[in-house]
Order: structure tokens, then sequence, then C-alpha cells
């Protein structure tokens, strides 16, 4: 397992890097293999990322397929209701899942 994580500095050189990470990857891993990408969307700078949707565009450009998505609801914590202060002082949900994104290589 590797995790990849960034802090409110995300920018457009981390996809950089990231791409030639998993460029590497692709080349190790075995033809009819899969890789799974745990990512969550974020906020930055109170601008929405749909950070799952640069991924899948990044690994579909390593040539990588796109295999399967699974939507993983973190929600049913008990403290997840400490989020609902957000919907009205920010005016957008809390993120209360993360995105498991499996690729193919064919």
């Amino acid at each position: 397992w590797g995790f990849f994580s960034f802090r409110a500095d995300f920018t457009e050189d981390f996809l950089v890097g990231l791409g030639e990470v998993l460029k590497e990857s692709f080349r190790v891993l075995k033809k009819g293999k899969y890789m799974t990408l745990l990512v969550n969307d974020f906020r930055q700078d109170g601008i929405f990322r749909c950070y799952h949707c640069d991924t899948i565009k990044l690994m579909q450009s390593l040539g990588f397929t796109f295999w399967d998505i699974f939507i993983y609801n973190l929600s049913v914590h008990p403290l997840q209701s400490i989020f609902l202060s957000q919907l009205e002082d920010k005016k957008h949900f809390a993120k209360v899942h993360e995105y498991s994104e499996t690729f193919r290589k064919v």
C-alpha cells in the first residue's frame, strides 16, 4: 500500500509529480493486473477541486483503463453531525465520502 497526501498548497505541480510516480507504476504493473487509488475531493481557497476527476484523467492518459469506482460513505460516524454547521456557515456540504478508483493495465 502506498499513500499520497497533500496540504492546502496543492498545485498542478503535485499532479505532475504524481503522474511521474504513476507512470512508473504503469511500467512495473503486469498486464491484466489492477491498481486502486483512494482519493477525496476537496476545497482549496474556497474552490471545489474534483480530485477524483483529476486522477481518472491522469491514469487514463498514462494508459490505464478505468475499471471500476466505489464511493465509500464516511457519514455513518456518530460525530458526522458536527459537520452540519458547514452547510449553514460555508454554504456547501462537508465531504463525507471518498472514492476507490480501480484501474487495469490491459
